[in-house]
């Protein structure tokens, strides 16, 4: 975990531990922290648990910058948003040994994407999920059902956006209302 918090409101995410403050480590102490999983723990994959990875692109950026310099044999993954990539950022960290990006896609209705607050656009998602393939990063989409305004249309809307996109693997998951959430003290 390289980063805290979050400054994006969907609606369906509690925030009681990390609130919306962010906070990162420098890219510095990121590649310390890598080296010494290689050398202590022979570590040889990693998964950057972040909410975001890429939150601030030119920190992936030197976050890269450093795997590369040192020289680290490594593969890793991570957890993004599809409006947090480029084409050149993604070619960087192809470089740097990222070989899959997890993104939270959600759903394939503008409609609904607005009413979760997602703040992007399904032809975002359907770009994104083309430059990351071009880099030659496999993909994963996060998809929920169960949505506020979700309806049998909205959810096949969904189901033809997935395969459109083809990730390279999907996880499907039903809406929890967490309390903290802005959709729990909608619903209360």
């Amino acid at each position: 975990i390289t980063t805290r918090g979050c400054p994006f409101q969907c609606a369906y995410c509690s925030k009681d531990v990390f609130k919306d403050n962010f906070r990162s480590k420098s890219p510095k102490v990121v590649c310390d922290e890598i080296e010494e999983l290689i050398k202590k723990y022979n570590a040889q994959e990693i998964h950057f648990y972040d909410d975001d990875f890429t939150i601030n692109m030119a920190r992936t950026e030197e976050i890269c910058d450093e795997i590369l310099r040192r020289e680290f044999k490594i593969v890793w993954s991570c957890t993004t948003r599809v409006d947090l990539v480029n084409e050149k950022l993604l070619k960087k960290m192809k470089t740097a040994g990222c070989w899959l990006i997890a993104y939270g896609v959600e759903s394939g209705n503008q409609e609904v994407l607005n009413g979760i607050n997602k703040r992007f656009t399904v032809d975002r998602v359907i770009s994104s999920f083309q430059l990351t393939k071009k880099a030659g990063i496999l993909t994963l989409g996060y998809f929920m059902a169960g949505l506020p305004g979700e309806t049998e249309e909205t959810l096949r809307e969904t189901l033809a956006l997935a395969k459109k996109i083809s990730p390279d693997f999907v996880s499907w998951g039903i809406l929890v209302v967490y309390p903290g959430s802005r959709l729990f003290k909608f619903i209360q």
